[in-house]
């Protein structure tokens, strides 16, 4: 802390000049922030699924048919190969009859009543995106909450294989006033 005493008179003047050495806190700054950045580019997810419903068409009883996008990124530097999306459809929805601009690879119906649907890439180049979407139509009208599962992608990175989930949806309907007053 500097302190200075001096009485100035009026139509005086007196200069202060100071001297900071910039070269310590240039360090310090670097020190820090050079390491804080290579955290932050190793450990960042170089790609990322995002499952989104774009439209929810309704009959008087609740939903009938969701449209539903996979935004895929490939975040990273380099080229991922060897791509492939799962999503999966709840017991109550039927398979999809209308996709996007492409078709998955396999749609399959589960002993356990869930669609299963597949697309296959050969690569996905860096800064690359792809946007997935199709159409589900429900067997019969829902009311109250209705779940979709997290779409998952699994993909190759030189040798070794790589997962990651989309965010789950939830779509909740709210019952009319005609049937809130019977």
């Amino acid at each position: 802390l500097a302190k200075w005493e001096f009485m100035l008179e009026p139509g005086d003047r007196k200069d202060i000049i100071i001297t900071v050495p910039y070269g310590t806190y240039l360090l310090i700054i670097l020190v820090i922030g050079i390491p804080a950045y290579i955290i932050f580019y190793v450990t960042r997810r170089k790609v990322v699924l995002v499952k989104r419903v774009v439209d929810v068409t309704k009959d008087r009883d609740g939903i009938r048919g969701i449209k539903v996008i996979l935004h895929l990124k490939n975040k990273g530097n380099r080229r991922i190969e060897k791509i492939r999306i799962i999503d999966y459809l709840p017991k109550l929805v039927s398979s999809p009859s209308q996709f996007g601009s492409m078709k998955p690879t396999k749609v399959q119906k589960g002993m356990d009543g869930r669609v299963r649907m597949v697309w296959d890439f050969d690569r996905l180049g860096r800064s690359e995106e792809r946007i997935l979407s199709y159409v589900a139509k429900s067997n019969l009208s829902i009311i109250g909450k209705f779940l979709l599962p997290e779409a998952v992608i699994e993909y190759q990175f030189g040798k070794k294989i790589y997962h990651v989930k989309s965010n789950p949806l939830t779509l909740l309907t709210k019952p009319t006033e005609k049937e809130k007053r019977s």
